[in-house]
């Protein structure tokens, strides 16, 4: 595992600054703290699986059958109406 060391310093003008320093001590900017490294970080960020083809080929034949659902049930929704 990889060692990673972060230098804290000024935004504003690049002072390096102590860790844990609130403001610089040159310019008074406030110095915002690096990120936290998370191992389980880079886990939630790793691509996500694609759906398997016998999913897809489930939500089509459910899409197809709320299609013809929706067409049988207007269609009989014109003829109750006439």
């Amino acid at each position: 595992m990889e060692t990673v060391v972060y230098v804290w310093a000024c935004s504003n003008c690049h002072v390096r600054a102590d860790p844990g320093q609130r403001f610089c001590r040159r310019c008074g900017t406030a110095i915002v703290p690096p990120p936290p490294i998370d191992e389980e970080q880079a886990e939630i960020l790793a691509p996500a699986a694609s759906p398997s083809r016998a999913s897809r080929l489930w939500l089509l034949l459910l899409a197809v059958i709320a299609l013809l659902f929706l067409a049988l049930g207007g269609a009989a929704a014109l003829v109750l109406a006439n």
